[in-house]
């Protein structure tokens, strides 16, 4: 019937883990080539990226860059448009210089408010600090910072060392995303809301030991946030985050320098294990190679968009360092499922799940108790609502 829940989206996007630990399955990339998008003054060091779901547009970071018109070489950053009439995305010829005394190495890039076209918070690697930046575009650029590596609630993210390695995500997630996916911090506690005034948590992804790192942070004071630990993922590295407002879904891109073997990891923020995060499933074959470094994927509520066939969507890659492994440096696949399809060993949940529940109401029957908290009840049935729809395996 029930047993650990895990929902699957074609091909490549699972959308909830509940309960136990769970094994991730692995799955090979979709198929489909690349799509370049054109940007000028970003042959390497192209290093984030990231959606905005609300306003429609790409972000990207540079991480360094020639010194332009007496501009810092330190960041720059580019706002993308589509255009629907040529069927590419444009912008790439308005850079927009990011000041050095905030942070250098910029090496990720989110949005908090998506509808602030003109604030963006990136990842600086050399202060291993998470910087706002507004007014982007003006002559006026202001910006807070937060330095992640102090000590701080009993935490302290680690440095950036010798050979470079050192915080390279970052992301997002909002209160209410946190809240439904049952998100409990590295510790095992309850997350019952962050108390910073963001509206969510900061997510850090570490290239050391594969860390990834949660802050609550102030938007409004310097130096004001909460660090609450990081959780262990499935591999020793991460270079990029993404997540996805529409499905809930978590996305860790894993991009070992020494090997350039990436993997994408997916997961809805669980743990069932403290400390690690639950494991959706990890696309380990004829993943795309290189030293990718920033990812962004269109969300599935636009599905179709922007020249994906109807049910696809888009899957952006940023490229660090094209000139030694080949590609462009910005670039899109946009062949990934946003159905839901099940094979033989998987089954939708719906009417007779449901009607299961109902009648286990009270007892503490290990199929029907779905959120695995001891009594099947009103908890269960509201979970049984939220993943309607979806695959279901049973792994007891």
């Amino acid at each position: 019937m029930f047993g650990c829940m895990k929902s699957m989206i074609l091909v490549v996007f699972p959308v909830v883990l509940l309960g136990r630990s769970q094994v991730a399955s692995a799955e090979a990339w979709p198929s489909g080539s690349p799509h370049e998008i054109s940007i000028a003054g970003a042959d390497d060091n192209l290093s984030g990226a990231s959606w905005n779901s609300q306003l429609h547009r790409l972000w990207v970071v540079r991480s360094k860059a020639a010194s332009e018109s007496g501009h810092s070489p330190d960041g720059v950053a580019w706002q993308f448009e589509y255009d629907a009439k040529t069927g590419v995305f444009v912008g790439g010829n308005e850079p927009i210089y990011l000041p050095s005394s905030a942070g250098t190495d910029i090496e990720a890039c989110t949005q908090v408010a998506l509808n602030n076209e003109s604030q963006l918070y990136v990842m600086a690697e050399n202060q291993g600090r998470i910087v706002q930046f507004n007014d982007l575009g003006s002559e006026d650029v202001t910006y807070k910072y937060w330095d992640l590596e102090e000590q701080n609630n009993g935490h302290a993210m680690p440095p950036e060392n010798n050979d470079g390695l050192g915080a390279e995500g970052l992301e997002f997630v909002t209160d209410e995303a946190l809240l439904a996916a049952e998100f409990r911090f590295p510790n095992g506690d309850t997350f019952t809301g962050s108390q910073k005034g963001m509206g969510g948590l900061m997510f850090v992804g570490h290239q050391l030991n594969g860390q990834l790192w949660v802050f609550d942070v102030n938007p409004n004071i310097t130096d004001d946030f909460v660090n609450y630990g990081s959780f262990n993922t499935s591999a020793d590295e991460i270079a990029g985050l993404h997540f996805d407002r529409a499905s809930g879904l978590f996305y860790i891109w894993h991009n070992p320098g020494s090997s350039f073997w990436n993997t994408l990891e997916v997961t809805r923020m669980t743990s069932s294990t403290v400390g690690t995060v639950d494991s959706l499933v990890i696309f380990d074959t004829e993943v795309p190679d290189g030293n990718l470094e920033g990812i962004a994927i269109v969300g599935q509520d636009l599905c179709g968009a922007y020249s994906a066939d109807e049910g696809e969507r888009l899957f952006f890659f940023s490229h660090d360092d094209p000139g030694f492994d080949g590609g462009p440096p910005l670039f899109y696949f946009k062949h990934f499922s946003c159905g839901i399809e099940c094979d033989q060993s998987l089954t939708a949940v719906g009417i007779q799940e449901l009607l299961y529940i109902l009648q286990e109401w009270g007892t503490s029957d290990p199929l029907a108790d779905i959120t695995h908290d001891g009594t099947v009840g009103q908890a269960d049935v509201m979970l049984a609502i939220t993943l309607w729809g979806t695959c279901t395996v049973d792994q007891n």
